[in-house]
């Protein structure tokens, strides 16, 4: 995974009054088919920190589905600490979704904390 960016700190993170994340800070993360992909690459434009996939499949030949048969990913944002969140789904794009949806979720959380 290569980078452009310096990674944003959760300090930076916590005190921004960006309209993204403090949008993020109060909303519902369970609203079915929302485009988790679109707003968390939002969410990083506007707090200057890139969002890049790594689809597991094809990177080891014996694994490339989970036992379950889902196709399986990992997000990672240049945060300062680096975050690194799993998604997996019946296809590439549902996997991407989960592991995005999984990173707001974090992100969230991350950013609520006192």
């Amino acid at each position: 995974m290569h980078s452009a960016r310096i990674g944003i700190t959760w300090a930076t993170l916590r005190n921004s009054a960006g309209e993204k994340i403090t949008r993020l800070k109060s909303t519902s993360l369970s609203t079915p088919n929302s485009n988790y992909c679109q707003l968390l690459q939002e969410l990083a434009e506007e707090q200057n920190f890139e969002v890049e996939y790594l689809d597991i499949a094809g990177m080891f030949a014996a694994e490339e589905l989970s036992a379950s048969s889902l196709h399986q990913c990992l997000v990672q944002l240049t945060t300062q600490p680096v975050t690194v969140c799993h998604g997996q789904g019946h296809t590439r794009d549902e996997a991407h979704a989960h592991a995005a949806h999984n990173a707001l979720q974090y992100l969230k959380l991350m950013v609520r904390r006192a």
